[in-house]
C-alpha cells in the first residue's frame, strides 16, 4: 500500500558534507519470532551486506524454537531465545500488544547488556532483505544525524520509493527527510532510547505510536533521514499485522518478490 509522506525534502548539501567521525560498524539487533523459513532468506541477505561486524549482530527471538537456533548457530551470529509473549491470540490489538512489548525488551536488553557502551544500533527484523551497502548508509546517515538536531532516526525503509514514484537520475545518490517514522532497518541512538523512548512505550502499536504526532508527539517535530531507493525490501511471504501486496521497489540491488 502506498502512503504520500508528509513534509518531505531533500536533506542539506552542507550536512552530507560532513565527515563521518565512525568508521566501524554499528551493532545490529533483529527481532525474530518463529518463521525460520523466513529467517533463512533473512540472513542469507544479511551475509552480503558489506562491513558488518559479525560478532555484533543479535537474533533476539520471541520464544524458543530449536530451527531458528539452528539457523543462526550456522550463519555464526548471536542468538537471546527470551519467553514467548504470543498467547495464539488472532485478534490484532493483542498482537500489537506483543510486538510493542517484544520491541521493548529486546531493545532494553540490547543498550542495557549486549552492546552497554555502544552508542547506536541499527534495528531491523526477521523477514527483511537488504542491500548491500547497507551498512555503509547507516555510517554515512549518522554523520549527518549526529550535526543537525531536527533529525531523530536515519532509516533504510522509503514508503515512496516504488518504480514510477522515483526519480531515476538521482535515486541511487539521493537522500530525503521525512516526518513520518518509516522504521523497517532504523538506526536507532542510545540517547534517543534512553531518554525518551524507553521511558514512555506504549503498550500497543509502537510504530503507530511513533508517527503521532497530534496525540502523543514522539518526535517532538523531528525528521528522519531515508533513502529516495530503499535498502531494505519485505520478504513479502509473511508479515506480522497486515496482508499486503509485494512491494516491488526500483532498486539495483534488490527486488522483493
Amino acid at each position: 500500500m502506498l502512503s504520500l509522506l508528509p513534509s518531505v525534502h531533500v536533506a542539506s548539501a552542507a550536512a552530507l558534507d560532513v565527515a563521518a567521525e565512525r568508521t566501524t560498524a554499528f551493532p545490529m539487533v533483529m527481532l525474530a519470532h518463529e518463521r525460520p523459513d523466513r529467517l533463512n532468506v533473512t540472513l542469507q541477505s544479511l551475509d552480503a551486506v558489506r562491513g558488518i561486524d559479525r560478532s555484533k549482530v543479535f537474533i533476539v527471538q520471541d520464544g524458543y524454537d530449536e530451527r531458528v537456533a539452528a539457523l543462526v548457530r550456522a550463519h555464526g551470529l548471536h542468538l537471546v531465545q527470551l519467553p514467548a509473549l504470543d498467547d495464539g491470540s488472532d485478534d490484532a490489538n493483542r498482537r500489537g500488544s506483543r510486538i510493542a512489548a517484544a520491541y521493548k525488551r529486546a531493545l532494553s536488553l540490547t543498550f542495557d547488556e549486549l552492546v552497554p557502551d555502544e552508542e547506536a544500533v541499527v534495528v531491523i527484523e526477521d523477514d527483511l532483505l537488504f542491500s548491500p551497502d547497507l551498512m555503509e548508509y547507516m555510517l554515512a546517515g549518522y554523520a549527518v544525524l549526529r550535526v543537525d538536531p531536527s533529525l531523530w532516526c536515519v532509516s533504510a525503509w522509503n514508503d515512496n520509493g516504488f518504480r514510477g514514484l522515483t526519480d531515476a537520475a538521482q535515486a541511487p545518490t539521493k537522500l530525503l527527510r521525512t516526518g513520518y517514522f518509516p522504521g523497517l532497518g532504523w538506526l536507532l541512538t542510545r540517547r534517543l532510547w534512553t531518554r525518551e523512548l524507553a521511558p514512555a512505550w506504549p503498550r500497543e502499536h509502537w510504530d503507530h505510536w511513533m508517527r503521532s504526532e497530534v496525540v502523543h508527539q514522539t518526535s517532538r517535530g523531528r525528521e528522519c533521514l531515508i533513502p529516495q531507493v530503499p535498502l531494505i525490501a519485505i520478504d513479502c511471504h509473511r508479515v506480522s499485522l497486515i496482508a499486503i501486496e509485494c512491494h516491488r521497489v526500483s532498486s539495483s540491488a534488490m527486488d522483493c518478490h
